[in-house]
């Protein structure tokens, strides 16, 4: 409940707790009607149902299948030049130029001890600007790195959102305290992750991070590494919130790139907030 977390510098701990999730070495991808690839003869109908998920057009699939075929990374999967944040109760995805889409969200899972109807704003950014995608780790850091909402100002990138609310509203809390369980996840087109937190929210004190478990990393065609997980700092306090962190590394098959993926997650005054960001 004390400073937002803006500006707050986070000194990253590094554990070595390797999770591979990997398919084989080299790509070839078969396209039928049903837009299903086959991945050196393991089915990846996985890759299509992601894109459905994500509500990208039949016809913008096909595009991102050939690109595939031509072992050519997707937008959504290479280094970005902005971070996102997404604040309670949101949900945030990126259109890129070529079509291709990422979601971000911490939505609550049923078992969580404390319900809440506080409705989802789910908010969609199209990225007009190709200059925001990069096309190598070192060239996110050879230049600034933005906010996704900073950089609507500019034109870059518009947002559309079915509106806003700024309203909480609390179900079987105590009088003191509210526990709360969310699943929270960055999905891709070809790589994701994500993990569970439990936290809890105290009025007129410090909320904390109670717990967090069953981190999972995936790429649909190359490996995903997890690097870290770990709740890096428990409790708020006066200087920043608490916050927990998954770091995984992606390799994408065929030689089309690869990258290092940090989602966070934050607990203070009283909200919670998620950052994702690629280099």
């Amino acid at each position: 409940m004390k400073k937002q977390i803006a500006g707050m510098v986070m000194a990253l701990v590094v554990v070595a707790s390797p999770q591979l999730v990997m398919a084989k070495e080299s790509i070839q991808i078969e396209k039928n009607t049903q837009n299903s690839v086959n991945l050196n003869g393991v089915n990846t109908i996985t890759i299509s149902e992601r894109m459905n998920a994500l509500n990208i057009p039949k016809k913008t699939q096909e595009a991102l299948f050939t690109k595939l075929k031509q072992g050519k990374m997707l937008d959504a999967d290479k280094p970005h030049r902005f971070n996102v944040t997404v604040d309670s109760n949101e949900i945030k995805q990126v259109v890129y130029p070529d079509g291709s889409v990422e979601e971000f969200g911490a939505v609550p899972t049923e078992s969580s001890p404390t319900k809440t109807n506080l409705p989802t704003v789910r908010k969609v950014y199209t990225v007009k600007d190709s200059s925001l995608i990069a096309d190598s780790k070192a060239d996110v850091r050879l230049n600034s790195v933005l906010s996704l909402d900073e950089l609507v100002s500019t034109g870059k990138i518009e947002v559309k959102g079915d509106g806003s609310s700024s309203t909480k509203i609390r179900e079987q809390c105590s009088t003191r305290y509210c526990t709360y369980d969310r699943k929270v996840y960055r999905w891709g087109t070809l790589t994701s992750g994500s993990f569970f937190v439990r936290y809890v929210t105290m009025s007129g004190s410090e909320d904390m991070i109670e717990s967090i478990w069953d981190p999972a990393v995936s790429a649909r065609a190359g490996t995903a590494t997890q690097r870290a997980f770990t709740i890096s700092k428990k409790r708020e306090d006066s200087a920043s919130w608490a916050r927990a962190y998954l770091r995984w590394d992606n390799v994408l098959t065929g030689g089309a790139g690869s990258y290092t993926n940090l989602l966070r997650f934050f607990v203070g005054n009283d909200t919670f907030s998620v950052t994702y960001s690629n280099d």
